[in-house]
């Protein structure tokens, strides 16, 4: 398989685990707490929306988490590429 194609596989592969990621604690009615971690379901009620733990608000997603998602996968895509790049300088 050329370089290209081999990098194209891991961008299919990483977004593909994403979207799992993304998508599958959503559909679980997962919520994070971006104060103390904890990682629940909403409590049913006068609580709905606020961590059990702490108290905080909760949500469903971070804002922008599709977009910090493709940010974080161009800044791996594009170190891996510099990393072949001066594998090669180095390699001559």
């Amino acid at each position: 398989m050329s370089g290209k194609m081999r990098r194209l596989a891991v961008v299919v592969a990483i977004t593909a685990a994403l979207a799992v990621c993304v998508f599958g604690a959503m559909q679980q009615g997962l919520q994070n707490c971006e104060t103390c971690g904890l990682l629940s379901r909403p409590v049913a009620g006068a609580e709905e929306g606020r961590c059990p733990r702490c108290g905080a608000a909760v949500k469903f997603r971070k804002r922008a988490g599709i977009q910090r998602a493709w940010a974080f996968l161009i800044a791996a895509a594009s170190k891996k590429t510099a990393s072949e790049i001066n594998d090669r300088i180095e390699g001559d």
